[in-house]
């Protein structure tokens, strides 16, 4: 199961999940660097800050998306946006911190504006980490954060996320 392949090969303590942003290609390294996002720490996994006016399929993601971090991590994200690491999930148009970033000029969406199914990973600059999920539509959105589970190696297939 790739899962738990993904674990051996970061090391069994986990000491860093960080999210490679290089070249657009999503994947996980121990290394952080300047394209990259701290997914978690030994100290905190971050935060995933979803506006409750998106769609019930983005906060299904989200929620999927933590439950995949706490499989990886042994800890649940929560989702506090005032300090630290954060994950920014949101809908152009449904999301008003999305659409507030846009307006600031501090996220450039011009690549999926208008576009079905389409959505950005980026990472926000500043001193706090902010790694931004924005979809041109709701099912975009989720589509990108289901990439990040993805990257951590947690396949949408995977035998534990089924009804049961």
């Amino acid at each position: 199961m790739k899962l738990f392949r993904t674990i051996r090969i970061l090391g069994a303590a986990l000491p860093l999940l960080v999210v490679s942003l290089a070249a657009k290609n999503l994947g996980t390294t121990t290394t952080p660097g300047a394209a990259t996002f701290p997914l978690a720490t030994p100290e905190r996994v971050a935060s995933l800050v979803v506006d409750p006016g998106d769609a019930e399929v983005v906060r299904r993601a989200a929620a999927l998306l933590a439950d995949d971090l706490e499989r990886v991590t042994g800890r649940r994200p929560s989702n506090d946006d005032t300090a630290g690491p954060r994950v920014l999930i949101g809908t152009i148009g449904r999301s008003s911190t999305i659409d507030a970033l846009i307006a600031s000029g501090r996220l450039d969406v011009s690549s999926i504006r208008g576009r079905w199914e389409h959505f950005i990973v980026t990472r926000l600059p500043g001193a706090d980490p902010v790694l931004v999920v924005a979809g041109s539509d709701r099912r975009g959105t989720a589509y990108g954060v289901m990439a990040l589970s993805r990257a951590i190696g947690v396949s949408p297939w995977c035998p534990s996320r089924r009804a049961k």
